[in-house]
């Protein structure tokens, strides 16, 4: 029989096989004796409270983690059985499978320890045992579920990936592996810019003046054209800076005045396909002022804070998350717009630009549909609004038309 059970070995694993399981099953016992007593107890003091988990790590007898093996006394489904209630085990041989040491409650216990006694940080707790344990619990590396502001989930490629919002920076080492979304708005703002002057201010005689709508040259054309994007960038961004901002009617009101007003403007001005494509480019240059004068500057500027261990402005991540949100409204009405010389419907109609306004005020409703429901919040009473506006816009141009 065992003499001493803190000296055994693979080699007594094997050859008092039979009298580790008679202790197994003492074991298993004494703890359904434990938890019955504690749930009875429990049932007097208060009925409604429920044991809905039994978590059993068992008695180690063997543990060696440099050889990836450990092993506990404790018969897990017995132990289900005596007390009624699903039982979760395996904590050691879990953790080691998964590059632990075998220890993985007594981090959690002394991380919830360190806050409950608002312990400073960084600490180190030694757990002194049958088998040592130290816990390091660096300040830096410390995210609580306190600091999240929102989770979801991604599926990409095949994957799922879980999202986290952080309230704060992430600890400081993760700060240089920071993948920043610019190059693609950068290139493609870059790219466009190429494909106007190589396209249209290159023909500008023949793509975007048109005698019957005003006779003028190509060159003044093509600044009136670059004008209208420079002014329009000003216009937006002094507005955005300006208290109209924290007035979301006001400001969505203005916003689609200026828009019809634009677009009237232009379709004066162009021949009628370059006019709306003209919306097109004053909406795509003002979402990449955004993101270049504004979303970026302020993330990298959010960054340097956070690697100086310096608390960031909030207001730059509140700007940045303002103009993200005009970016994303305002994508629909500009893929729209992107495909319009397809639209002869909307192209060479008599009120082309009041269809056009029309559109973007549907599309942003389509958008908050959409974003709303991203959040789990569900108003088809907004996306019916934009169906059937839609559907009534099409039934006008239909008659007006003729």
């Amino acid at each position: 029989m065992l003499e001493n059970i803190n000296e055994i070995n693979l080699e007594d694993v094997e050859k008092y096989s039979k009298s580790l399981k008679n202790l197994e099953r003492k074991i298993t016992l004494c703890n359904s004796t434990i938890v019955e007593t504690i749930k009875s107890k429990l049932s007097k003091e208060n009925k409604e409270i429920k044991i809905d988990l039994v978590g059993f790590h068992g008695q180690t007898i063997l543990h060696m983690p440099e050889k990836n093996f450990t092993l506990q006394l404790g018969d897990a489904k017995l132990l289900s059985q005596l007390i009624n209630t699903k039982v979760i085990y395996r904590f050691r041989e879990n953790d080691l499978k998964n590059g632990g040491q075998g220890a993985p409650l007594a981090p959690i216990f002394h991380q919830l320890l360190a806050k409950k006694k608002d312990i400073s940080l960084p600490i180190i707790i030694l757990n002194l045992g049958g088998i040592a344990n130290i816990t390091t619990i660096d300040k830096k590396n410390n995210i609580s579920s306190e600091d999240i502001d929102g989770e979801g989930y991604l599926m990409h490629s095949g994957y799922y990936y879980k999202l986290t919002r952080l309230k704060k920076s992430p600890p400081i080492q993760y700060l240089g592996n920071l993948v920043i979304f610019k190059w693609q708005s950068y290139l493609t703002f870059v790219t466009g810019m190429l494909l106007l002057v190589v396209i249209y201010y290159y023909n500008a005689g023949v793509l975007m003046v048109d005698k019957r709508v005003l006779l003028i040259s190509p060159s003044y054309a093509i600044i009136i054209s670059l004008l209208s994007l420079i002014i329009s960038w000003f216009v937006y961004d002094l507005l955005c800076k300006s208290k109209l901002i924290e007035n979301n009617v006001l400001f969505i009101s203005i916003a689609i005045i200026l828009l019809a007003l634009v677009s009237f403007g232009l379709t004066k001005l162009f021949g009628p396909k370059f006019a709306i494509l003209s919306v097109g480019l004053i909406i795509g240059t003002n979402m990449f002022g955004n993101v270049f004068t504004v979303i970026i500057p302020n993330q990298m500027n959010i960054i340097s804070s956070s690697e100086r261990g310096e608390k960031f402005d909030m207001s730059l991540s509140l700007a940045a998350k303002q103009r993200s949100i005009h970016n994303n409204y305002s994508t629909f009405l500009v893929l729209f717009i992107m495909l319009s010389g397809h639209y002869s419907f909307l192209v060479y109609h008599k009120y082309n630009w009041a269809i056009l306004v029309l559109i973007g005020i549907i599309s942003g409703l389509a958008r908050h549909y959409f974003n709303l429901r991203g959040r789990n919040i569900h108003r088809l009473n907004i996306l019916f609004m934009s169906i059937v506006a839609l559907i009534i816009l099409a039934v006008i141009i239909f008659i007006t038309k003729y």
